[in-house]
């Protein structure tokens, strides 16, 4: 018993037992019986198949190969109506670049928990990979959970669903990567825009010194340029009194 002290008392394959408790709890150990799914899980260290009891303090690429499908020879229905559960936990103080195609991954403090969802009459062929130092882990949990649905469920429907949420979710990535290389752009585009626009201000000024430059050259042109009609204009003069005067005579 898990939460009374009552006695449990087995005839054959019947449980009897006395309680004042509302809910009763117990356990057993079933002997020679065959379980609903054929559960394989195997370790390789740097491409070698090695044993839990010699993994544990090693070091190196890790790999943990998880197979889960029907046992043909157990009778019952429970591979068709129960949903399984796979979940590890591993230290990322001495577990790095974790990866689990297929998993749902949630740190947990300083731990990484991955889970793998099997759902009725399906089976599961996953891998975990990580790069490991001094390893050392608890055992794969799986528990399984009986579906009490009324509904029949349509698994490539609810696939393709999944996908379509993972595909919107890497479109969204994208979106943000592409949204911040354009903001990038856009900052080149301003310092571009403001030097550019340093260039005409320089341009500006050297304009403005070069027309300052061709007034007062005008002017210095006027300037010495007035005298010298002047003085032409009374040469003229002056040849043509002589010529008056020389007609006079």
């Amino acid at each position: 018993m898990l939460n009374t002290t009552d006695k449990i008392k087995q005839n054959g394959d019947k449980i009897t037992f006395s309680s004042d408790k509302e809910k009763v709890y117990y356990q057993g150990t079933m002997e020679d019986t065959e379980i609903p799914w054929n559960i394989d899980i195997t370790y390789t260290l740097d491409g070698k198949k090695i044993t839990p009891e010699k993994l544990a303090g090693k070091s190196g690429g890790l790999k943990i190969h998880i197979k889960i499908d029907k046992n043909e020879k157990c009778t019952s229905d429970f591979y068709d109506s129960s949903a399984l559960m796979a979940s590890m936990i591993l230290d990322t103080e001495n577990c790095e670049n974790i990866t689990a195609d297929g998993a749902t991954l949630a740190n947990v403090g300083a731990n990484k928990q991955i889970s793998y969802t099997v759902l009725p009459g399906k089976g599961l062929d996953a891998e975990v990979t990580a790069d490991v130092k001094d390893f050392e882990m608890d055992a794969v949990a799986i528990n399984a959970v009986k579906m009490n649905l009324d509904v029949d469920i349509d698994d490539t429907e609810l696939t393709d669903k999944v996908t379509q949420i993972m595909d919107a979710a890497k479109q969204l990535n994208d979106g943000a990567g592409a949204l911040s290389d354009g903001t990038d752009s856009m900052v080149d585009g301003s310092s571009s825009l403001s030097d550019g626009a340093e260039s005409l201000d320089r341009g500006i000024n050297s304009l403005d010194l070069g027309l300052e430059t061709l007034k007062s050259g005008v002017s210095d042109m006027q300037k010495q340029s007035i005298p010298y009609l002047l003085r032409s204009v009374n040469c003229l003069r002056q040849k043509n009194r002589l010529r008056v005067c020389r007609i006079i005579l």
